[in-house]
């Protein structure tokens, strides 16, 4: 019997389980797969069989592999989203199927990272490093620069922002973690997330985020992987209030902050150009400092506020400047080829595990083509991409 017509003798309840997990409605999920809404819902009841064809199709919508659809109940299904940071002014956003599925092809990526990894005999450790809400930020964060390797000189020394976010993203998976890229999701709905395990835990920024903006949250989703603790993140959220994920929002940005621009390097920047008081900074030389040390102009003025080298209370003031600003910076700068797409949001660290995998024939082209979302004729150029060493001294 030829596969397209072969039964998927699979358990009802799993298929309504992962279309609701997976954020979807049943008109949606109809429109998808070209179907009346009926014959989905009579699926979902045990009413009638689908196919393997369909049951494949249906797996790849849900982000879920086709295994879990034979268990004999839905299975209590973990929080994935420890942390996701969102712009200011959008946390009346909801949870959409977007970032559901976003959120399931981390954790099957990081799932089969873990899996090839035991195949090629590699060991996956933990990130050496962990926090509390009693430590200071400044001091959680010089733990992480010094474990991260990145010296002010070099920090210094780069190019530019792309080189900067690429040269951050290559330290954090050095000391453990996975970093990967969204593919479509806006940003209006989630600047990025986290996802926390004791072995390889998972950073995701959002790809239509500012390339500043992603290195800030790179910096924040480690401080949380750190904590051990998520919740809904704020850039603007500065102040302390009586909420335990409030705190831990401040704890985080502070971390990230001090850590892109030290406190001590900050102090000798102003000294080194005379600018040992407090005063209102024009923008033009605000964004001068910021680029000095690859952060946002927003960034610098928060690390100046906390420095007490700005008036706190005309910190508020700005943001609309710093959003028009925000919008201009995180339009790309020019078509991407799509290898290079597909290596943004797989990582370097994961990709070249699956290309190892997949020289070694663990696992099978279809395979490596699926983990890395690129065709098989693309993946020699994402090889070659991948021989551009990335150091840091």
């Amino acid at each position: 019997m030829a596969s397209g017509r072969t039964k998927a003798l699979v358990t009802p309840a799993l298929l309504t389980w992962a279309r609701l997990s997976a954020g979807y409605d049943v008109a949606t999920v109809s429109r998808k797969l070209k179907i009346r809404d009926a014959v989905l819902l009579d699926w979902e009841s045990g009413a009638q069989s689908l196919s393997m064809a369909q049951m494949r199709k249906l797996a790849e919508l849900y982000k879920r592999p086709i295994a879990v659809f034979y268990l004999p109940e839905p299975p209590v299904d973990f929080d994935a989203l420890r942390d996701f940071r969102r712009l200011a002014g959008s946390f009346g956003a909801t949870r959409s199927s977007r970032l559901a599925i976003e959120t399931r092809v981390a954790q099957q990526r990081r799932e089969a990272a873990v899996e090839i990894a035991r195949q090629l005999g590699d060991e996956m450790v933990s990130i050496p490093l962990s926090a509390g809400l009693d430590d200071t930020p400044t001091s959680v964060a010089a733990r992480i620069r010094d474990k991260l390797g990145v010296s002010l000189d070099t920090q210094f020394g780069w190019a530019n922002h792309y080189e900067a976010l690429h040269q951050w993203k290559a330290a954090v998976e050095r000391i453990g973690a996975l970093v990967f890229q969204t593919e479509k999701l806006p940003v209006t709905e989630a600047r990025g997330f986290s996802l926390s395990f004791d072995v390889v835990p998972v950073i995701v920024l959002n790809s239509q985020e500012s390339v500043r903006g992603r290195i800030f949250t790179l910096m924040h989703e480690l401080a949380h992987l750190l904590l051990r603790s998520g919740g809904v993140c704020d850039l603007h959220d500065d102040e302390p209030s009586p909420s335990e994920n409030d705190r831990v929002e401040v704890f985080c940005n502070r971390v990230a902050g001090a850590i892109l621009v030290p406190p001590e390097s900050l102090a000798q920047s102003l000294r080194d150009e005379g600018l040992a008081t407090e005063r209102a900074w024009e923008y033009d030389a605000l964004r001068a400092l910021a680029d000095r040390y690859g952060v946002s102009a927003e960034v610098m003025l928060r690390s100046l506020v906390l420095a007490g080298r700005y008036p706190a209370n005309e910190y508020a003031l700005r943001r609309d400047r710093f959003q028009v600003e925000y919008e201009r910076e995180r339009k790309p700068a020019g078509p991407v080829p799509y290898f290079r797409k597909a290596l943004n949001w797989s990582g370097r660290r994961f990709a070249t595990m699956a290309l190892a995998a997949y020289d070694d024939e663990y696992i099978s082209a279809a395979d490596v083509t699926s983990y890395l979302r690129i065709k098989v004729g693309q993946l020699e150029k994402l090889r070659a991409a991948l021989r551009v060493k990335v150091t840091v001294d």
